[in-house]
């Protein structure tokens, strides 16, 4: 699966998410996901753990942590334009 089409099925298990953003780095796979005024929510019937799981799967990989977490603030009054998310690294373990 090339990043296009991967972007896309991660995409798809999101209730709502403005930016998602892979790429291929040595053997790892770099994944931002983030959204205006709150951090993208995994759609039902996937928790955070299962949503996780399934973005290794959908990777190829058996690994996936957390390397960041998002938060920029958007306007003072609103949050109108602010960022949320999280940052991921999905990677095989014989590959390290």
């Amino acid at each position: 699966m090339n990043t296009t089409e991967l972007t896309e099925q991660i995409t798809n298990l999101f209730k709502c998410v403005e930016t998602v953003e892979v790429a291929v780095r040595d053997n790892k796979v770099y994944i931002t996901v983030a959204d205006m005024y709150d951090p993208p929510q995994f759609i039902a019937p996937h928790s955070f753990l299962t949503g996780m799981m399934e973005i290794a799967k959908l990777c190829g990989k058996t690994e996936l942590t957390i390397d960041g977490t998002i938060s920029k603030g958007g306007c003072e009054t609103c949050d109108f334009g602010s960022s949320y998310g999280y940052e991921f690294i999905a990677w095989n373990k014989e590959d390290v």
